[in-house]
């Protein structure tokens, strides 16, 4: 029997791997998987990655994961799942160590930085101040979904900050554009018409966080769908109720209008 390692890539490329991951993938497991699936790292190189650790990475489709096929090879070997960000962020994966553990297969978690963790930062906002997040999907068949929306209002009810996480375009490699995603949150508000998104709202634009492109724009919703945000991983947070410090940081950190400061 086995042990099945699940190995947390970091925010941007095969560097972010921690010391004790590094270690692991190199000297303790016979296989190594990644999956791309719920994150797609703008700078990570697989090819880089083997290199890296001297072993063939093989990467794996959802349903592989999904499936019995890293549990079926864990029973037999060590092996390692690579995921993008922290390992247990995704459901998928909560769902694969409950599966282990019902099996009697031993499992080991090296955890790393995460977009939930880094967002607050790097926006300057204080991460005790943020609601639940959502994830905003692509319209499916013309169909707009309208839950994010609902946890949008909620979270600014109590006067908290949301996280969107936006949708994985596969074909591209890349999440959706902050500007599709404030887009769809507009279509939706001109449907509802319940003052989630107003033309004043602060929005705070991100793109490729952790990498040395790294962009952090806050702004109103119009002047966020003009700015020319680079390819790679995206995401929007609305923000809630700022404490001055949050206003100050946003404007001289993410560049929102000074008139912010006057509102708190």
């Amino acid at each position: 029997m086995g042990i099945l390692y699940l190995i947390g890539l970091g925010l941007c490329n095969e560097k972010d791997l921690t010391l004790r991951g590094l270690e692991i993938l190199r000297n303790k497991v016979k296989e190594v998987y990644i999956e791309l699936y719920t994150a797609v790292p703008r700078k990570l190189n697989v090819d880089s990655l083997k290199e890296l650790i001297g072993k063939d990475v093989k990467v794996l489709r959802r349903d592989a994961v999904e499936s019995n096929y890293l549990l079926d090879r864990a029973k037999k070997t060590d092996v390692a799942l690579i995921v993008p960000g922290d390992p247990l962020i995704a459901t998928t994966h909560i769902s694969l160590i409950l599966e282990a553990r019902k099996r009697g297969i031993a499992y080991r978690v090296v955890h790393n930085a995460s977009v939930l963790t880094a967002v607050p930062g790097a926006c300057g906002l204080h991460a005790y101040k943020f609601g639940r997040t959502t994830t905003l999907p692509y319209p499916y068949k013309g169909h707009i979904f309208e839950s994010p929306y609902d946890v949008i209002k909620e979270n600014l009810s109590r006067g908290l900050h949301t996280l969107i996480l936006l949708d994985l375009d596969p074909q591209k490699g890349s999440s959706m554009s902050v500007s599709e995603g404030i887009e769809i949150l507009m279509k939706i508000e001109e449907r509802r018409k319940e003052g989630v998104i107003r033309d004043d709202s602060i929005l705070v634009g991100l793109s490729n966080i952790g990498s040395d492109d790294e962009i952090v724009k806050a702004g109103y919703p119009k002047d966020l769908m003009r700015y020319k945000f680079p390819m790679g991983m995206h995401s929007i947070v609305v923000v809630g109720n700022l404490h001055f410090t949050e206003a100050e940081a946003l404007v001289y950190l993410a560049d929102a209008p000074k008139e912010i400061l006057k509102n708190v």
